[in-house]
């Protein structure tokens, strides 16, 4: 089944939603902490509930390729991401309870629970990994963090540079985490993935910002592997407080129940 599942991907068909793991918050940065910054950068992730529609174009230099999903969320240990659109990959969906993950696949009606090796693969031809579209572990909980470069320009913006390093245990492939951070708001701008031999493998830019349902988050993401020409785009179309939902919501029932409402 484990080869099934890389078929479907290889062909298109990873706060919160990341994703999504990156939306911000509002608190004010400390000078000297760089756990208080990222917790602050992370706020909004995890203070909310929510429903959201992106727009994920997968950009290659022969082709380009979209898919829309919609998510449901809740903080970045449940997430529930279905994909609408294009009609070949409709009703394709996957479901995230803490540390477990499932799919569904509805041309075979079948639910299967996924490997951990599957989180770290390119999610249906993206460069998006399924553990960046249905939620990373907090970098603030889960990584070792340190000041690297304290005035760096990234996108035009002053950022500080934190080292963030995975704690013992912690199942993920990145040996250590570049956060950019902006001083002038709690804004991530930049996050670069390292592999295990310290190389360069991906960066994440933020291109830009909006406000949905009084919150300000990333709504324009560009997920970039090193080396490669090309790379894949992240919008969000829509995102809207979902306060009544509740772990009893992101059950497999619920991902074999799909559509939902």
């Amino acid at each position: 089944m484990e080869t099934k599942l890389r078929r479907l991907g290889s062909r298109g068909g990873k706060w919160a939603l990341f994703l999504l793991t990156i939306l911000v918050g509002f608190a004010p940065l400390s000078a000297q902490d760089p756990k208080a910054w990222v917790t602050s950068a992370e706020a909004s992730q995890v203070r909310f509930n929510a429903y959201s529609t992106v727009r994920i174009t997968s950009v290659r230099p022969t082709y380009t390729r979209s898919l829309d999903v919609r998510t449901w969320t809740l903080g970045n240990t449940h997430a529930l991401a279905e994909v609408v659109a294009p009609a070949q990959d409709k009703g394709t969906a996957y479901l995230r309870a803490n540390q477990k993950m499932w799919s569904y696949l509805p041309k075979a009606k079948q639910v299967v629970q996924l490997p951990s090796s599957m989180l770290m693969q390119g999610w249906m031809g993206s460069d998006l990994q399924l553990d960046q579209l249905l939620g990373e572990a907090s970098f603030s909980k889960d990584y070792s963090l340190t000041l690297v470069e304290d005035a760096v320009t990234t996108n035009g913006r002053k950022c500080r540079v934190v080292s963030a390093v995975p704690k013992p245990g912690l199942p993920v492939v990145w040996s250590k985490v570049l956060l950019h951070l902006a001083y002038d708001k709690p804004d991530v701008v930049r996050v670069q993935y390292l592999d295990r031999r310290g190389k360069l493998a991906q960066t994440l830019d933020v291109l830009a910002y909006k406000t949905f349902d009084g919150v300000r988050m990333p709504a324009d993401l560009r997920f970039q592997p090193a080396g490669k020409k090309q790379h894949t785009r992240m919008e969000i179309l829509k995102w809207e407080k979902r306060p009544g939902l509740t772990p009893s919501f992101f059950t497999v029932d619920k991902l074999k129940a799909l559509p939902v409402q």
